[in-house]
This record gives structure tokens, C-alpha cells and sequence, in this order.
């Protein structure tokens, strides 16, 4: 299909993603990230949305500030307090949406948070806040996309181009899918 594949070996591909984003984005370029990897409403930015295609829903910063309360730009600040457990980011126990919001938006982010964690009236928190501190910590760093990877790439590798038709088709017959020969051998590529 000549599909442009990047990679980086032992990178992660949200970051390699980040990185293509956040660069693309600052070249000019309208960019959409497809995915349902809640992660990655950190580099939503005015040139930058994420398209969840199972919901069928996409991301702007108004979407981002209006569902989680936050902006964008502190979204790993609330994943670093409440976790996530599909990415294995353990965060704060006891803290969850809610409360990681209302601490985010009071204090701006994850380090004002465990500073004046002092402050905060609940003792049954507070005490969390001031335990887990560094779990939030590693949990924030886990929760980061990077966006400053050295990701080898010019707009030219990632323009679409024509799928390679004989040898799509050469592959779809020797692993007999019979429906994407047939679709193929009709299609507007050929």
C-alpha cells in the first residue's frame, strides 16, 4: 500500500507520533493524529487534534479543556495524579478524575501540586500527595509524549502515494484473500 512506516529503535511510537506533530504542525501543516490513546490530548495544540475513530470523536484544545477540565498542555499533569491503567501509570491511590481535575486546576501542575500539597484541606489526601510523591513523579514522566525525538523524515516521505497494485495483488492471491482481489483488481488505482 506504501504505507510510510517511521521508526526509531527503542522509542516509543506515541513519541515518535508527538514529535511528527508538534513538527509538522510548526512547518504549517493541519495535523491529525488518529488513535484512541487518550495520551497523546497532551500535543493537541491549534494545529493539532486527535481522532478517535472507535468513538468517533475528535480532539481539540476546547474539547480537551471542556471533558477534562484541563488544557492540553496539562494532561499529563492529570494522568501523573488519577493514573491510567491501560498505560500502566500508576499515579496517586485514592486519586482519581475528579480530584486529580480540581488539584490541577487549583494549582497549575503536577510539582505546585506536591509542593502545597500542605494546603490542601483533605488529611486522608494530603497524606497521599505527600507519600506518593515521587510515584506521581515517575508517573508523569511515563505519562510525557516526546516531542524532541530526532525522527529522520521530509514531508515528501510521509505524501501518499499510489499503492503498488502487482504486488498487492500478488500477495492477496498467495494469502487467498479472494474479496481484496477482486476489490483491488476493480479499483481506481489499477
Amino acid at each position: 500500500m506504501r504505507v510510510p512506516i517511521l521508526m526509531i529503535s527503542a522509542e516509543e511510537a506515541d513519541d515518535i507520533l508527538g514529535t511528527v506533530a508538534v513538527r509538522a504542525a510548526a512547518e504549517g501543516y493541519r495535523v491529525t493524529l488518529v488513535s484512541g490513546d487518550k495520551d497523546l490530548l497532551q500535543v493537541v495544540a491549534e494545529r493539532i487534534v486527535v481522532r478517535d475513530t472507535m468513538k468517533e470523536r475528535t480532539w481539540g484544545p476546547a474539547e480537551v479543556q471542556e471533558r477534562y477540565g484541563v488544557s492540553p498542555g496539562q494532561f499529563q499533569d492529570l494522568l501523573a495524579l488519577m493514573g491510567d491503567s491501560i498505560d500502566n501509570i500508576p499515579g496517586v491511590p485514592g486519586v482519581g478524575e475528579k480530584t486529580a481535575r480540581d488539584l490541577v486546576q487549583r494549582y497549575g501542575t503536577l510539582e505546585a501540586v506536591l509542593e502545597r500539597g500542605g494546603e490542601v484541606s483533605r488529611p486522608r489526601l494530603r497524606e497521599a500527595l505527600r507519600t506518593h510523591a515521587e510515584q506521581a513523579r515517575m508517573s508523569k514522566r511515563l505519562a510525557t509524549i516526546r516531542t524532541d525525538l530526532p525522527v529522520p523524515w521530509t514531508t515528501a516521505d510521509l505524501s501518499r502515494k499510489a499503492p503498488d497494485m502487482a504486488a498487492l495483488l500478488e500477495l492477496f492471491r498467495e494469502l487467498e484473500f479472494s474479496r481484496l482481489v477482486q476489490q483491488f483488481s476493480q479499483s481506481q488505482f489499477h
